[in-house]
């Protein structure tokens, strides 16, 4: 045989070979899109599983024909699920509908055919009642330290953590959150003594609601519904500067130094009664002579205010490091302190003094509005004129007499007011204990 001979030979092989597949190929495409369907079907039925009872009675076994009928009717809908045979005999499949898993029970293939339908039909509608899987409790944690605390100020936190923790999960049944109503929320709120702390435990409600309707947890706000709570709050105040004169004394021999010092810091500067707790050496330009103020109110409410003379002496008390705290004392303890501090004043509470500093710039020192307002962190002086100005509170047995010209008692506020400054400084210049 020659190479000629055996070269014409492959060449017949590779010519019936192309015609061979020439030939597969135009009979497929005569069976057409028939075969390819039924070869679908065929795939398709190898992805479902059926589960049938393990060990079920004999009155309820599953009937393999009725497995059967439901898987077709599956193929069919293109549906890829498990059946479940349930020990009442019933078969169930749990479809996604709107994103939830819904449970459809039924006998035969038919019922649950009609079932699914239904429950199509039904979408939106409320028919199908989604199941929240997270509960209040979980979800208040949740939204507290993902929504809320990058947000906020630290202090703000604290108080949202503290109304949680001690006030909703302390009336409040953990469940599901599409399972609260009305009554039940507002029951709850009923049982808080304060009606301040009831007003800010709705509030805290209303807003985690909300919240979870916008991450898709719910799918209406119950608490928006429940009822505004009335609180009257109690006007702040400016303290009496003959009164404050004698609180002074009495403190000076009964309080410990720091806490006093404190006070007075309250009182030179105008900070919130945390803002002072949080104030630190670093916060202390001296050089430029500035005092950061650290807001506690929101993020924009940090300030610089002038560092007055009295306040640099405060500072000179202690002589704190960069992080370290001016006044590392407890709020619990400036606040059970005060009460020694105030004496006889039974109503006034360490932010009368921010007060009483605000009406003082304003009213003696003659300091603008404007000004004032930056320093007390206001975004609106019209905050500081009519909720922190109050002329009739520093000296109440004058304000009114007509035995003096406004002049004459702008005079005798201001020497109230020295004599106060007189008084820190000599307890200033004592020596630490």
């Amino acid at each position: 045989m020659t190479d000629q001979k055996i070269e014409q030979a492959l060449l017949y092989f590779k010519a019936a070979a192309s015609a061979i597949e020439d030939g597969v190929l135009l009979l497929n495409e005569l069976l057409g899109d028939e075969r390819a369907a039924d070869d679908f079907a065929a795939y398709r039925r190898t992805l479902f599983r059926i589960i049938k009872p393990d060990n079920p009675p004999s009155s309820q076994t599953a009937d393999y024909k009725t497995l059967q009928e439901i898987q077709k009717m599956l193929v069919e809908l293109n549906l890829s699920l498990k059946v479940r045979v349930r020990k009442d005999g019933r078969y169930e499949i749990r479809p996604t509908i709107d994103g939830q898993k819904v449970s459809i029970y039924g006998k035969t293939a038919e019922e649950l055919h009609q079932k699914y339908s239904a429950a199509l039909k039904n979408r939106g509608k409320g028919k199908i009642e989604p199941k929240s899987k997270i509960k209040l409790f979980a979800w208040l944690d949740d939204w507290l330290e993902i929504y809320k605390k990058p947000n906020v100020a630290k202090c703000t936190y604290e108080n949202l953590k503290r109304c949680i923790q001690k006030h909703l999960k302390g009336t409040l049944e953990d469940k599901p959150l599409n399972r609260y109503t009305v009554q039940e929320l507002t029951q709850a709120l009923n049982r808080i003594e304060s009606t301040r702390m009831r007003q800010y435990a709705r509030g805290t409600l209303r807003d985690a609601f909300a919240c979870a309707i916008t991450v898709g947890h719910l799918k209406e706000n119950v608490a928006a519904n429940v009822a505004p709570v009335k609180h009257v709050s109690k006007k702040g105040k400016a303290i009496p500067l003959l009164e404050l004169g004698e609180m002074i004394d009495r403190a000076a021999t009964e309080l410990r130094p720091d806490v006093l010092h404190y006070y007075f810091f309250l009182f030179l500067s105008g900070a919130r009664r945390d803002e002072a707790l949080e104030i630190r050496g670093g916060d202390f330009d001296l050089k430029n002579k500035i005092v950061y103020i650290r807001g506690t109110k929101t993020q924009g409410s940090n300030r610089r205010i002038p560092m007055f003379p009295l306040l640099e002496r405060i500072f000179e008390k202690y002589v704190p490091t960069k992080f370290e705290k001016l006044f590392p004392v407890s709020k619990h303890r400036v606040n059970a302190d005060f009460s020694i501090f105030r004496g006889e004043m039974t109503e006034a509470v360490p932010h009368w003094l921010r007060h009483t500093f605000g009406t003082i710039q304003i009213c003696i020192n003659g300091i603008p509005a404007n000004t004032v307002a930056l320093w007390m962190g206001h975004a609106d002086a019209s905050t500081t004129m009519d909720i922190y100005t109050h002329p009739e509170d520093l000296a109440p047995d004058i304000y009114f007499s007509g035995l003096y010209s406004e002049p004459e008692k702008v005079e005798i506020l201001r020497e109230r007011y020295n004599l106060i400054v007189s008084k820190i400084e000599k307890i200033l210049d004592l020596p630490p204990i």
